[in-house]
């Protein structure tokens, strides 16, 4: 006898075990032949029952009405969800959590377009928005309306010799112009620039007068914020008159001395009592080579050796108030009108002027 094969007095019982294919496998349990008659009627039919089994199955079952309490135990160990099913779930799980991150996404992305949206509503909203925050646009305004009228004096051909005899007795070798403006704008230049001004005040005509002092070109690029090129453009510039005479308009400032030559100021240093000027031993032109006969050359000379000579650079923004301020009923003083008066020395070199203009870079 097979010590592996079964007794004869055991009782094979079949049970059935739900595969991950939903078949049924049969398998053998060997019960001891001291089971119960119960036990052997149950083995004795589980064949005929296992035949059955498949067929129902197999067959569609109708919906009844007592369905939802039917529960069918199984008879062996409960088994784990299938692999094919694993893999939905995973998949699933992986799709919602894209999905998730591209949700989150467009969320922070529409956000970002609200907030920028929110400050482009309308241009006039945009401008009411950033204009509060510049404490100093009424003073660029005035800068700008500056520099405009400045080139625009500039541009002009300077006159012929007869009309710049007349307009030198009135202001020899100075620009001169006015541009409107009030007294806030004026403040505004001055704090944005941080400016020297001194204010003075007028008890007959109950107005006041803001004037700061410049001390070069440097100086008027400065207060109205004027750009390299601009500065390039407003330094010197080369005209040509009808006749073919090429003239140069120099911001820079000339001393004629009494005897008729011509000094043009580099510095000053009052301290020493000294002036850094260049000039020529004379003023003869060669209307041949279209140049002057004598070189410059450079020379530091007393206040006394130049007569005349003021003692700071003749430069300044002088704001004034008018005298029918107030009279409109305006209360607020940073509101008075007034006019900005420019002043700026400037020369005229007959030529191009090439040997000047190195002396003063």
């Amino acid at each position: 006898m097979d010590p592996s094969s079964p007794p004869d007095d055991a009782i094979e019982l079949a049970g059935y075990h739900q595969q991950d294919d939903d078949r049924c496998v049969l398998r053998a349990v060997y019960m001891d032949a001291a089971a119960p008659a119960s036990t052997r009627a149950v083995a004795q039919a589980m064949p005929s029952m296992a035949a059955a089994v498949p067929a129902a199955l197999a067959a569609p079952t109708a919906p009844t009405a007592n369905a939802a309490s039917t529960v069918l135990a199984p008879t062996g160990a409960a088994s784990g969800p299938s692999s094919s099913s694993i893999g939905r779930l995973e998949k699933a799980v992986a799709a919602a959590t894209t999905t998730c991150a591209e949700t989150n996404r467009r969320m922070a992305n529409l956000e970002l377009q609200w907030q920028l949206a929110s400050l482009s509503l309308s241009g006039l909203s945009a401008l009411q928005d950033v204009v509060p925050l510049d404490r100093f646009v009424l003073g660029r305004a005035l800068a700008a309306c500056v520099r405009s009228r400045l080139l625009d004096r500039l541009r002009a051909c300077p006159p012929r010799r007869r009309a710049a005899a007349k307009e030198a007795t009135r202001n020899p070798g100075m620009l001169v112009f006015e541009v409107d403006g009030t007294r806030l704008a004026m403040e505004q230049i001055v704090q944005e620039k941080q400016l020297v001004c001194i204010t003075t005040s007028h008890p007959r005509a109950a107005v006041t007068t803001r004037t700061v002092a410049l001390g070069g070109v440097d100086a008027l690029a400065h207060a109205c914020s004027m750009s390299p090129t601009v500065l390039e453009v407003a330094k010197r510039r080369i005209f040509e008159h009808k006749n073919g005479q090429l003239v140069t308009r120099l911001l820079l400032e000339q001393h004629r001395h009494v005897d008729g030559r011509v000094f043009y100021v580099r510095a000053r240093h009052p301290h020493r009592d000294e002036v850094e000027v260049i000039g020529r031993d004379s003023e003869g032109w060669d209307e041949r080579n279209k140049r002057y006969v004598a070189p410059l050359v450079s020379s530091t000379l007393t206040f006394a050796d130049l007569p005349g000579l003021p003692s700071s650079f003749p430069a300044s923004l002088s704001w004034r108030e008018s005298r029918v301020s107030g009279m409109d009923g305006e209360t607020d003083p940073g509101l008075a009108v007034g006019r900005l008066l420019v002043r700026f020395p400037m020369t005229v070199v007959r030529g191009r002027a090439l040997d000047v203009a190195a002396f003063f870079p």
